[in-house]
């Protein structure tokens, strides 16, 4: 089972749970992926980030988003964007 990190905006917020929360947590029942839920404003530390194995990001376009991409990348995470 992959370990799944969701970077959003926020998960009571419409897009954020039927363009992310939804989704996810369907894919976690049928058992392929386990996900954990940080807001893109939440202190996210990079030490943190190597216990996932993939990066999901709705509507990044914060300097942090910024900052997390660049720091996936630099851990060789994948990052899978939703506009």
């Amino acid at each position: 089972m992959k370990k799944l990190l969701a970077v959003i905006p926020g998960p009571t917020d419409g897009t954020s749970f039927y363009r992310a929360v939804r989704p996810l947590q369907e894919l976690e029942k049928a058992g392929e992926i386990e996900f954990t839920i940080v807001n893109n404003e939440q202190d996210l530390e990079w030490y943190n980030l190597p216990m996932y194995d993939l990066v999901f990001m709705q509507r990044p376009s914060t300097e942090r988003d910024v900052e997390i991409a660049a720091i996936c990348a630099d851990l060789n995470i994948p990052v899978w964007c939703d506009w």
